[in-house]
């Protein structure tokens, strides 16, 4: 089970019902899917911070404090390590940007290789991440015509897979992918939420 939070303190969270809100669309929030459904309705953090502080849901002495996913696994709750979902992250944890992004860097095997470490000690992968983590793993140049090819694997990664290696690369090659990202536009009003 997934939840959308706030980080209050260690071990800390404050969850919420947006179900009560006017933007709610009847997404799955125990799931991480529906979690990300809804906030990538949101530009930023602090978009969502303010539908939540507009909302009574959080207090202006809170806007600081970050918003994350966690699940619940073996007695305690443990936070989502890639993060929230939002409207320009969406586009990376599709099938054609990973597979884009394998191909462009064929040529780059430390980049890929840092790919296979990430993410080669995950427990329960499906058989065609770990396929594709072991050719990342021991990819050579030769393979450049065959990539279009063995990256139809992405297709297969269950959504978690497609997530976290999407969000990964995202975050770790931001300066060598294309993001056409348009700045932020909330954070005036951010800023005015602060000083409330």
């Amino acid at each position: 089970m997934y939840q959308l939070a706030m980080k209050r303190a260690h071990n800390n969270y404050l969850f919420f019902d947006v179900e009560l809100l006017e933007c709610f669309n009847n997404e799955d929030m125990k799931t991480i899917e529906g979690i990300d459904e809804f906030t990538s309705k949101f530009t930023s953090e602090d978009e969502l911070k303010n539908v939540f502080y507009e909302n009574n849901f959080i207090e202006a002495f809170e806007v600081d404090n970050p918003l994350l996913i966690v699940f619940y696994e073996k007695g305690k709750w443990r936070e989502e390590k890639f993060g929230i979902v939002y409207k320009q992250d969406k586009e990376y944890i599709k099938e054609d940007k990973i597979k884009e992004f394998i191909i462009d860097n064929i040529n780059e095997p430390l980049k890929l290789n840092k790919i296979y470490n990430k993410f080669n000690n995950n427990k329960n992968k499906t058989d065609y991440f770990e396929f594709i983590l072991n050719i990342l793993k021991n990819i050579k140049v030769a393979m450049k015509d065959e990539s279009t090819t063995f990256v139809g694997a992405v297709n297969y990664f269950s959504y978690l897979e497609k997530r976290d290696m999407g969000m990964f690369i995202k975050q770790e090659f931001s300066d060598i992918i294309n993001k056409n990202i348009k700045g932020d536009d909330n954070i005036g009003q951010s800023k005015i939420l602060r000083n409330r």
